[in-house]
């Protein structure tokens, strides 16, 4: 008999959504008991009209119908590299911002650049499952740090230290948090860079629902490590908002074109 699927992919528990889906496939709902949908963080509303109407105009723009540059339009990484130096108050440049389709390819083209099969990735929990799937996937092990009621879900970093092996290439943090909601506190994630300064291995900040916050309330942006003239880029950001996100760590020119290149 042929074995048809690679072992690390078959080994992957199903998609939770998709099974949450599956409950409730081909049923009808009364209007007066209508089904509220919490199963996923997607708005239940379009977006903004004025962006539809100009998304479509870009479509039938007969110019953006060929690839792009692998890391991205040079407009989109510049107006990025601006927004992101506004918010963590250091500068960032165009060549050091890498645009995705969406932080799950953000994600799995992170850590095929930092892992490799064996490693371990510090990973908070509860956690978003699509970053369990994509290190399982690559054949890494994931290390969970589990975040606690009393601890406010917040993850601590005395614990995670306990969690760091020779095999351990990074810890992920998620703020806001999936699934918990959690907001981490700039303070928290700069001693978790720290950390990983300390042992030697990356520090992976994803911040999908940063835009989402209340910027009035927001807590005070962590500013990037290093100086303009002798940057340090061991913090790897991605953040999506309406299925597009970015990456800026060191890797970006050498590492991530020739990944992306055959993932298109």
């Amino acid at each position: 008999m042929i074995k048809m699927l690679n072992p690390m992919l078959a080994a992957i528990e199903d998609p939770p959504i998709d099974e949450v889906q599956g409950w409730v496939r081909g049923r009808s709902f009364p209007r007066e008991k209508p089904l509220i949908d919490l199963s996923q963080a997607l708005p239940s509303y379009p977006p903004a009209a004025q962006l539809r109407i100009h998304m479509s105009k870009l479509v039938l723009d007969g110019s953006m119908s060929g690839y792009t540059e692998i890391g991205g339009i040079p407009q989109l990484r510049q107006a990025y590299a601006e927004e992101v130096s506004r918010f963590y108050q250091t500068r960032i440049e165009e060549r050091e911002v890498f645009i995705t389709a969406g932080c799950n390819q953000a994600f799995f083209l992170s850590m095929l650049t930092l892992g490799q099969s064996g490693g371990e990735v510090i990973l908070p929990a509860p956690y978003y499952f699509n970053h369990r799937m994509t290190l399982e996937m690559l054949g890494m092990s994931p290390v969970l740090l589990p975040c606690r009621p009393k601890s406010g879900m917040l993850p601590e970093v005395k614990l995670a230290e306990m969690l760091i092996t020779p095999k351990s290439k990074a810890i992920v943090l998620v703020s806001p948090n999936n699934p918990s909601g959690t907001v981490y506190p700039a303070r928290l994630i700069e001693d978790f860079f720290q950390l990983a300064q300390d042992h030697g291995i990356r520090l992976v900040l994803d911040e999908t629902y940063r835009d989402f916050l209340n910027p009035e309330v927001s807590p005070k942006p962590l500013p990037w490590p290093g100086t303009e003239s002798e940057p340090s880029r061991p913090l790897l950001n991605s953040w999506i908002n309406w299925s597009r996100s970015w990456i800026a760590p060191p890797f970006v020119p050498q590492s991530l074109p020739r990944t992306l290149h055959f993932l298109l």
